[in-house]
């Protein structure tokens, strides 16, 4: 799956995001982000690098277990130029992997982000291969997420901003591949 997309600038309480996810809605949900931004991805309360990202991979009832980690970049004009973000699966790998990807613009280099397992930080003890097999051989459809955050635990809400006009989150293109 790929998106092809420019992402708004940092807006406090909002997080646009790119993902997938299976059909599956109790044991084997899986959830594939492969971009995740928010005003404070890092800190709560502190403005985080709009260049910068995360991804995540998620599994079970409720999204009960995530990846850790997944903080990458910065990239170049992330909020000025479209991008390319990419994630190929294979439940017939030994053992079981999402691969995430970025690429400048299309046609430039892949660059691998990512390689989650059931071993990943996160899913190691909780995830095994099987299951993870079972969740990627699943139907995924792709998610096109502008998203406003309350206040939480990890990221200051939306009415913390002195201004709230976010730019849109522009996709031009969505690609899902069978295998």
């Amino acid at each position: 799956m790929a998106f092809r997309a420019k992402m708004p600038a940092p807006v406090r309480g909002t997080f646009p995001a790119l993902w997938a996810r299976n059909s599956d809605g109790s044991t084997h949900y899986t959830e594939l982000d492969l971009i995740e931004t928010w005003w404070d991805t890092k800190n709560k309360g502190v403005a985080a690098d709009p260049n910068a990202f995360k991804i995540t991979s998620h599994f079970g009832p409720g999204a009960k277990y995530h990846t850790s980690g997944g903080h990458v970049g910065p990239f170049a004009n992330l909020v000025t130029d479209f991008h390319v973000w990419e994630v190929e699966w294979d439940a017939n790998a030994s053992p079981p992997q999402a691969r995430y990807y970025y690429r400048n613009a299309p046609g430039a280099t892949r660059v691998l982000l990512s390689t989650v397992t059931s071993q990943t930080a996160g899913w190691a003890g909780n995830v095994t291969d099987a299951d993870l097999k079972t969740g990627l051989s699943k139907g995924f459809r792709p998610y096109v997420d502008f998203a406003v955050q309350p206040e939480a635990s990890w990221h200051v809400g939306v009415d913390s901003a002195s201004v709230y006009d976010p730019e849109d989150l522009l996709v031009d293109s969505v690609i899902v591949c069978s295998p």
